[in-house]
């Protein structure tokens, strides 16, 4: 969502990529290769500008001193920030204002979880990736242009929903000058709906839609008979040992406790749930979990590693896999990468497939890391 949420420029329904230092031409490149992340920025491009800017400093430093030191420069803007790097199957962490423990929204990131949890769903014969929505829900799908699209086409962006429903990004308008999750009031019925009730365009492109990977994780509950966030602890999380992850539907179930974030303009944001689109960007996590979801996705322990064979073309050296976003380098190596933002908060986590480097990083600022994950997976950002 680029309401910060997603692969491309990083969302927050969706956000442009943070400023770079690297070369033009470069930074042109990764630029367009991140765009695929887009599902939250868009609306919070029009409310960030309500309010001038506030200086923000970065926090204490916990964990490696090295690595902080060499993220530093690039963090510009942000306070709180937790990074963990992988190389050579050792993994580091460095956190600014933030140790292991400390949870962020990790926005559309969330989006690669409902990739995986699809991938488990094949494993286990629940469904294919040519299973389609009709088969799925039945009667209900009866005069739906979307009734004969498959799984596949959901998860690889190329289903030609909408990013969102026009009545949901016109309701989200005010909610967002108030800072607030814009997705409230959404629900599991409302998201199956929305996408029924939609028109497609440019079926088999890719086009970045919230609405169609938060369509995925309920059309994955409905075939299983439980819940997304059901599927998403026993599936996902428990075999993982992501004890403290979580994607809490209501704000009652963050806790007064939680982290907040910052939105650009430095002012304190409202906690996301995303409700009936939480498959989309619901998820809350940390650095020690966030560590293992990059361990688990590196050496195929996690069920959705197997889904990263590209299965929509995004522009030149560039494709779509099972949600992730896939590139190949000047030099022929590829990156498998997704990114996240919500009001407050974003993301990025990528791996180098050739080197074995990967990077997870988590901030508090709806600022986006993007060109810095970037960097670290080509090995244009030297640590």
């Amino acid at each position: 969502m680029s309401s910060p949420l997603d692969d491309q420029p990083s969302d927050p329904h969706l956000a442009d990529p943070a400023p770079t230092t690297t070369p033009p031409t470069r930074a042109a490149t990764r630029r367009t290769a991140l765009a695929g992340a887009a599902g939250a920025g868009a609306i919070l491009a029009l409310t960030g500008l309500a309010a001038g800017p506030r200086p923000a400093r970065l926090g204490d430093v916990h964990g490696d001193a090295e690595l902080a030191a060499a993220l530093r420069p690039h963090l510009g803007g942000h306070r709180h920030v937790s990074a963990v790097v992988s190389d050579g199957g050792q993994q580091r962490f460095a956190g600014f204002g933030a140790d292991e423990t400390t949870e962020f929204e990790i926005g559309s990131v969330t989006k690669t979880f409902t990739g995986a949890l699809l991938m488990d769903a094949v494993d286990r014969g629940d469904v294919s990736l040519e299973t389609t929505v009709a088969e799925i829900l039945g009667e209900r799908a009866a005069g739906s242009e979307a009734s004969d699209v498959t799984l596949a086409e959901i998860a690889s962006q190329s289903s030609g929903l909408p990013r969102l429903p026009l009545t949901r990004v016109l309701a989200s308008l005010p909610i967002n000058f108030l800072r607030k999750d814009p997705y409230s009031g959404s629900s599991v019925d409302g998201v199956i709906d929305a996408a029924l009730d939609a028109s497609l365009s440019d079926r088999g492109e890719y086009a970045y839609s919230n609405l169609g990977v938060a369509f995925l994780g309920q059309l994955l509950a409905t075939q299983t008979g439980v819940s997304w966030q059901e599927l998403l602890r026993s599936r996902l999380l428990d075999p993982l040992g992501m004890t403290s992850t979580r994607a809490p539907f209501r704000l009652d179930e963050i806790g007064t406790d939680a982290p907040r974030g910052h939105g650009r303009s430095g002012l304190s944001a409202g906690a996301w749930t995303m409700h009936g689109y939480g498959p989309a960007g619901g998820i809350r996590s940390t650095g020690h979990d966030m560590a293992l979801y990059l361990a688990s996705m590196q050496d195929g322990s996690n069920p959705g590693s197997a889904g990263l064979e590209p299965l929509v073309e995004r522009g030149e050296d560039s494709a779509v896999g099972i949600v992730w976003s896939l590139r190949t380098t000047d030099a022929g190596e590829s990156l498998v990468q997704h990114n996240g933002m919500t009001g407050g908060f974003a993301a990025f986590c990528g791996f180098n497939q050739d080197s074995g480097r990967g990077v997870v990083l988590m901030t508090d600022s709806a600022l986006s890391p993007d060109e810095l994950g970037a960097g670290i997976l080509d090995g244009s950002v030297s640590l």
